[in-house]
C-alpha cells in the first residue's frame, strides 16, 4: 500500500483523479501522464473542496497518472521555522508533525518501490539463467545427435568403400 502516491489508468474521458492522501502544500505534489510531468495551473488544477486533480483535457485511454507527495526536505524548506518567544500554534506543532511523518511515509514507498524492482529484476535474471539452460542443454542435444550422424555417416561411408575395395580387387 501505497503512503504517497496513487496510480491511475486514463480511459480518454474522465478529468477528475481523486488525492487520496494528505499533503501540506500543493507546490509538494507532483503529477504525470507516462511519466512527464504536468503543470498545475496549465494541464491541470488541484481542486482543495474535492480533493481531486482536474485535467482542463482528459487523459488519453490506457495513459498511466500519477500523483505523488514529494515533501520538501531541505532545512530552507522546513513548514515552519520557530522564532524565540514566539507562541507555539497548533497549525504550526501540526505542520511539523505531519511533514515529518509525510517524509517517513514517501521513504517507505520509495523503499518498496525499490523492492518491487529488485524482485522483477530477480525475475528476469532467473529467466536468463533458465533460458541459459536451456539453451545450453538444446546445443548439448544437437552437438551429440550430429556427433552420432557424423558417426553413423563415416561409418558407412567406410563400409562402402571396404566393399567396393574388396569388389574391385575381386575383379
Amino acid at each position: 500500500m501505497a503512503y504517497a502516491n496513487v496510480t491511475y489508468t486514463g480511459d480518454g474521458a474522465n478529468k477528475e483523479f481523486q488525492i487520496p492522501f494528505e499533503y501540506l502544500n500543493q507546490t509538494h505534489l507532483t503529477v504525470t501522464r507516462d511519466a512527464v510531468a504536468d503543470t498545475n495551473g496549465v494541464e491541470y488544477s488541484i481542486n482543495t473542496s474535492t480533493q481531486k486533480v482536474v485535467y482542463v483535457t482528459a487523459p488519453a485511454t490506457d495513459v498511466a497518472v500519477k500523483i505523488q507527495r514529494v515533501t520538501p526536505i531541505a532545512t530552507e524548506d522546513r513548514p515552519v521555522d520557530f522564532e524565540g518567544g514566539s507562541g507555539l500554534g497548533e497549525d504550526d506543532l501540526d505542520s511539523v508533525a505531519l511533514s515529518s511523518v509525510f517524509l517517513a511515509q514517501e521513504a517507505k514507498d520509495d523503499e518498496d518501490d525499490a523492492l518491487v524492482l529488485k524482485a522483477d529484476v530477480s525475475y528476469v535474471d532467473a529467466q536468463v539463467a533458465a533460458n541459459s539452460v536451456t539453451d545450453q542443454a538444446y546445443t548439448d542435444t544437437v552437438v551429440a545427435a550430429n556427433s552420432v550422424t557424423d558417426q553413423a555417416y563415416t561409418d558407412a561411408l567406410d563400409a562402402i568403400n571396404s566393399a567396393g575395395d574388396r569388389a574391385y580387387a575381386d575383379a
